[in-house]
């Protein structure tokens, strides 16, 4: 049993050491080419939480994933304020990071129920703030590219590996959009669910055996 315990860390150890730099995408249509399937969280389907002037919360759960913030900053909004929108077509919901202080912004954690392997979403603000967001995701750090002239942006991520948390930290962006967090659900692995069938049996045995 022990070696086979054993078989079964060195797997894990590898997977993690597998987990550093991906691909960086700046154009969604680019992004989502590259990716087979995906899933899209558009926000419509929740209610409007806060408003542009107050309401932030700490944290919003969503179906997939929650998003926490520090300070708190978690707003679901369905009207455009200060370039901050919806992106989706025929939509109007977003998430709107918010402290509801000048030049503060906020450190937002994005936590996935499950694993995943890539991870997308559009961003706005204001363009004149002249600022950029940081994302952290598998232990590096990327500057985002400052949004066009209509204040939207893009950022997506392919990693080598599986993660499920992502944090953007907006430095002095007190207020910004996201919309359209695109990403994908990853199941455990063939080879670890064989194994684990492999290990559920040997133990069923071994049992059966001692009686």
């Amino acid at each position: 049993m022990k070696k086979y315990l054993s078989v079964f860390c060195l797997i894990i150890t590898m997977m993690v050491s597998y987990a550093h730099a991906g691909t960086v995408y700046t154009d969604r249509a680019l992004f989502e080419a590259a990716v087979s399937s995906y899933t899209i969280e558009d926000f419509e389907a929740y209610p409007v939480s806060g408003n542009p002037g107050s309401g932030a919360v700490s944290q919003i759960n969503f179906n997939n994933f929650s998003v926490a913030s520090v300070p708190d900053a978690v707003k679901l909004l369905d009207t455009e304020f200060f370039y901050s929108r919806n992106t989706t077509l025929g939509g109007a919901k977003y998430l709107y990071l918010d402290t509801d202080i000048g030049n503060t912004g906020s450190v937002t954690t994005i936590s996935f129920n499950s694993g995943i392997s890539f991870f997308g979403f559009d961003y706005t603000y204001n363009p004149s703030w002249n600022s950029q967001l940081n994302v952290e995701v598998e232990g590096n750090s990327y500057t985002l590219s400052d949004v066009d002239n209509y204040g939207y942006g893009f950022w997506g991520y392919i990693g080598n590996g599986t993660y499920s948390t992502v944090t953007i930290d907006s430095g002095i962006i007190s207020a910004y959009g996201i919309d359209q967090v695109t990403f994908n659900a990853v199941p455990i692995p063939a080879p670890i669910l064989l194994l684990g069938f492999g290990l559920a049996g040997l133990a069923g045995v071994r049992k059966k055996l001692k009686q």
